[in-house]
């Protein structure tokens, strides 16, 4: 049959024959010539399969259809494939804001009004208020500032939304982690100065998460070189599984209906599921295709896991393996349209409600695409055009008086779009 494989000769699908392949390096079908054309081969066969991915905007498998039922835009909210606008634009809902602005991340407690952002290495609360409404908010709410040696990496409210866990990267001396209550008054819980567990070495705090409701568990933070820095409900330490050292944890997540379970993404592009309750954590879990940079729990059984070399897709957990494998897992959906090469400190943000996932971009103009999570189009593009470096660091689903909006932390401002709305 033409184009089978036979031991000593090349079918040349161009000129539909058999070719002997000869020891002469000047031949036409040389060794050497023969090798290089099946990798350019290769080459070109991924490119087209590439391509015609990039025309479609999107890779569905068959268990797409289970995860129909379990994503999204049942509640009425949000038809969200109707039109994404950028409006309700706020030039600056927080007053003037310094300091660098890739560094501003920042957390807001849509029922309290109550929003924690960064500024260089401190820590500021504000509150904001709703239409009509006077200001009542404490003095002390603009008096407390929190700093340490580093910049800012994370700042979370706890599912609760009375606590705010705050991380520095890399503070030489003073603390890389600080719990703060919101409510009813403001003050400073704790601070920590977590270390590596090699000989009390510094270590880099890289990704912190609060524990969902009904977890016995409020916070999670990971750092290099040591196990996950756990907080109980009761903000003491909690055990941990024992660190493998195999690769940094850049993205944490607890999984929303098993509160016992964290999902863990690596630089290798492994996506663990930590079991807590088990002795070592458990070894299932799923493989992506490029480093992890975001993890998110789109679904019951559905994560999203955002990456670099422009990787973002939807994964369903009902597919893990213990063996880990060279090649990925494969992805329910894969969203085309995100670009993101080569950093680890950009943000995604789901809303489960409307079934939508807001990706912020490094390459092409930056900005935030937002895609659909069941069928990873691509729905609407904001806050882009930002200068060569100037990314987006931080993005948020929050609810509205006019419905859901997205914020976004672009250079020194946090600005708000929302949908369809003038």
């Amino acid at each position: 049959m033409a184009g089978r494989e036979i031991p000593g000769y090349y079918f040349d699908a161009e000129k539909n024959k058999y070719f002997k392949i000869v020891a002469d390096p000047a031949a036409l079908y040389s060794k050497t010539a023969v090798r290089k054309r099946k990798a350019d081969e290769v080459v070109a066969t991924e490119a087209a399969r590439v391509e015609k991915a990039n025309k479609e905007r999107v890779t569905r498998s068959a268990a797409v259809g289970k995860l129909d039922r379990e994503i999204g835009r049942g509640n009425g909210r949000l038809d969200a494939l109707k039109e994404f606008v950028g409006s309700w634009e706020e030039s600056n809902p927080v007053g003037s804001l310094g300091g660098t602005p890739r560094w501003r991340v920042f957390d807001f407690n849509e029922r309290s009004g109550h929003l924690v952002y960064s500024q260089n290495d401190a820590v500021e609360f504000d509150y904001l208020l709703r239409l009509g409404e006077h200001a009542h908010a404490p003095l002390s709410w603009n008096g407390l500032m929190l700093a340490s040696d580093a910049a800012v990496n994370s700042i979370t409210f706890s599912a609760c939304k009375t606590i705010v866990l705050t991380t520095w990267a890399d503070p030489p001396q003073r603390h890389n982690v600080c719990l703060t209550r919101v409510l009813p008054t403001l003050d400073i819980i704790s601070a920590h100065h977590l270390k590596s567990s090699k000989a009390g070495e510094d270590t880099t705090v890289r990704c912190a998460c609060a524990a969902p409701l009904g977890s016995p568990y409020m916070f999670a933070v990971a750092c290099d070189d040591r196990p996950i820095f756990l907080l109980d409900a009761s903000m003491n330490e909690a055990p941990s599984p024992p660190s493998s050292g195999e690769s940094s944890i850049l993205a944490l997540t607890f999984l929303a209906e098993s509160p016992h379970v964290l999902l863990t993404g690596k630089r290798s592009g492994k996506v663990p599921l930590v079991d807590l309750r088990v002795e070592g954590g458990g070894r299932s879990g799923i493989r992506h295709a490029s480093s992890v940079a975001r993890v998110a729990q789109v679904g019951e059984n559905s994560v999203v896991v955002g990456g670099l070399q422009d990787k973002m897709c939807v994964y369903d957990l009902r597919f893990l393996k213990e063996k880990w494998r060279k090649e990925a897992t494969r992805p329910v959906v894969r969203m085309w349209g995100h670009r993101n090469e080569t950093r680890h400190d950009v943000d995604l943000a789901v809303d489960r409600g409307t079934g939508l996932v807001a990706a912020a971009q490094v390459e092409g103009g930056g900005g935030v695409r937002v895609f659909d999570v069941q069928s990873g189009a691509e729905i609407g593009y904001v806050a882009g055009g930002q200068p060569e470096g100037d990314y987006v660091r931080q993005v948020r689903f929050v609810e509205r008086d006019k419905g859901v909006g997205l914020w976004v932390s672009r250079g020194e401002k946090i600005l708000e779009y929302g949908f369809g709305s003038a």
